[in-house]
């Protein structure tokens, strides 16, 4: 009986065996012909046509560039009341020099005068400010007019008077032009043959500020310094620029028809 049953056993195990192994060679051309990997999720991709598609470009239209309109510049107005008579610029920033009435003003970059602001000073112009409006003073053109006072042939043996003047004054000065024309005031003089400048006339003193006490007098004119003659308001112009540089400052007057030196040293 347990022989039976284990032939038939012999024999179930047997088919089996037989049929994993036809299952087997029936799959072997499967594992030449699939993949030997895994499959992976692919990524998902969002296309927006509306925001990546240029239709301009698809009909061969060119988009124009829009230019930005230049902001409206300020009117400048012309300024009519003044001259200006000399300029001695570095960049934007300088001093000039302007006659009102008569009486010339030096007045630097950053300086009021009447409510008038001097903003820029140009090769050619200046540029002031009042209430918001910006106004143009031109260089005037060289027609001169004017009193020349001709020195006599006394003025060969010219007196010297020495005077001593503090730096901190000068500097206070050159800082505020206006409190120059506050104590004194001047006037051009002009050669009437060669039509140039001949100096500067002392039409008013205080007597009691540091000019009076300098030696100026009133009538008294200015013709140059440093043994150099005053040939152009720019001379003039670059002395003051350059005033707290010295260490003594030599200005050459007329006075009563005869030359002076007034001789200062600067402590």
């Amino acid at each position: 009986m347990n022989l039976v049953i284990n032939q038939s056993l012999a024999k179930f195990i047997l088919a089996i065996a037989i049929i994993a192994l036809l299952a087997k060679i029936a799959s072997l051309p499967l594992y030449f012909l699939l993949p030997h990997f895994g499959i992976n999720k692919s990524k998902e991709y969002t296309i927006n046509i509306y925001h990546k598609y240029n239709l301009s470009r698809a009909f061969g239209i060119i988009p124009t560039k829009t230019k930005k309109e230049p902001a409206p510049k300020k009117p400048v107005y012309q300024l009519t009341n003044l001259k200006l008579k000399a300029i001695y610029s570095e960049g934007k920033d300088g001093v000039i020099a302007i006659e009102e009435k008569g009486n010339l003003i030096f007045l630097a970059t950053g300086e009021t005068f009447k409510g008038y602001k001097l903003i820029e000073v140009k090769p050619d112009r200046a540029i002031f400010e009042k209430d918001g409006k910006h106004y143009e003073l031109k260089l005037e053109e060289q027609n001169l007019k004017g009193k020349y006072i001709q020195p006599t042939s006394s003025s060969l043996n010219p007196d010297e008077v020495k005077f001593a003047v503090l730096k901190r004054d000068i500097k206070k000065f050159k800082k505020n032009f206006n409190e120059i024309w506050k104590n004194i005031s001047i006037q051009e003089q002009i050669d009437p043959k060669t039509k140039k400048l001949a100096g500067f006339k002392v039409t008013h003193v205080n007597k009691n500020s540091i000019f009076g006490k300098i030696g100026l007098k009133e009538g008294d004119i200015i013709i140059g310094a440093n043994n150099q003659k005053f040939k152009s308001y720019s001379d003039v112009l670059k002395l003051y620029n350059n005033i707290d540089k010295y260490n003594s400052i030599k200005i050459s007057i007329i006075r009563n028809n005869q030359k002076k030196d007034l001789e200062y040293e600067i402590y």
